[in-house]
């Protein structure tokens, strides 16, 4: 099973780069990068907790960015895992 890091990658290649133009890929790596891979990266896919998450939306707003970019970078985080779904790598997601 891989870890959301190791799966990010999948879904930018599949997902991400079929669906978006390139501004719009530039900033889901960035984001990911910056602020995702940091916090939940290391876990594995099927691992994956509603804590994990919460952590993450704890950590994007002690860094003060806009909603607007929380909104962003956690709707990134729930479509790759509704990708993840659709790969049969899991039954639900935890979000």
């Amino acid at each position: 099973m891989p870890t959301v890091e190791e799966f990010s990658k999948r879904w930018i290649k599949e997902f991400v780069e079929q669906g978006r133009n390139a501004y719009g890929v530039r900033l889901a790596r960035q984001r990911l990068k910056d602020h995702s891979i940091p916090v939940i990266g290391s876990h594995r896919l099927d691992r994956l907790k509603i804590s994990h998450l919460r952590e993450l939306r704890s950590s994007l707003e002690a860094k003060d960015l806009s909603a607007g970019s929380v909104r962003h970078i956690l709707g990134d985080i729930r479509t790759m895992l509704r990708y993840a779904m659709d790969c049969g790598l899991l039954a639900q997601s935890p979000w």
